[in-house]
């Protein structure tokens, strides 16, 4: 199984996932990021061979469609559900809706586009403020609620997002190994090296756990708590 988290910034979003696959009686670590289309990406939890035929059709249809011209949001969404439909049709809905799946990406027209399925569904819906999957989802949805901030820049939720990972990692046995970070906007993706995500982890997690060990006593104390505004106190940019 595996981890994913996706957060929508006031600049673009930020994705993230570990890399530990887990079948049967033995893992692996393998690259759970897809890049499609040219400037799209993909990250899915679940059947790992259904992810990738799914990433694969995808990129596929996006390179088909461009023959005839550019693809705005519109028509890229429309591509990626029908995908789904015809995957659904060849694999057996049920294999498809045992998934789930993050895509985001630059339409031609540099539209922001950031979608979501969810387990036991077919089509795509628009990501929310955040996005939590995989069989580490319950602990990355309770750090998500105390980190998340409706300000939030790319450049903060990189080592928000990295931190996420590697504390559920360090908790679920499902999930682990190296962590990918990527950076959605309207320049188009980027997927940061592993050497830039250690360097985030480093730099910020002591600040980050303190953070979260400190703010509920806070709360207790009566006291307004904004966590945009102690972030930036202590340097969290």
């Amino acid at each position: 199984m595996t981890v994913l988290v996706g957060l929508k910034c006031m600049d673009g979003a930020v994705l993230a996932c570990d890399s530990k696959e887990t079948r049967a009686n033995y893992y692996r670590f393998w690259p759970k990021v897809t890049f499609v289309g040219g400037s799209f990406v993909v990250l899915y939890a679940g059947n790992p061979t259904l992810g990738e035929v799914f990433a694969r059709r995808v990129d596929s249809s996006i390179y088909r469609a461009r023959r005839n011209g550019q693809i705005d949001r519109s028509k890229a969404a429309q591509l990626v559900d029908e995908v789904l439909l015809l995957l659904a049709k060849d694999a057996g809905e049920d294999a498809v809706k045992g998934r789930q799946i993050m895509i985001a990406g630059t339409a031609d027209t540099s539209e922001v586009c950031l979608w979501s399925v969810d387990a036991g569904e077919i089509y795509l819906r628009e990501m929310r403020n955040w996005e939590c999957y995989g069989s580490g989802i319950d602990a990355a949805e309770m750090l998500m609620k105390d980190f998340y901030f409706p300000e939030v820049t790319t450049q903060q939720a990189i080592p928000l997002l990295a931190c996420v990972i590697r504390s559920v990692s360090e908790i679920c046995i499902d999930c682990g190994g190296p962590i990918s970070v990527i950076i959605v906007d309207q320049q188009g993706i980027k997927k940061l090296t592993s050497g830039e995500v250690k360097s985030a982890l480093k730099r910020l997690r002591p600040l980050l756990d303190r953070l979260r060990k400190e703010l509920p006593r806070r709360v207790l104390r009566g006291e307004k708590v904004q966590l945009s505004h102690y972030m930036r106190k202590n340097e969290l940019r």
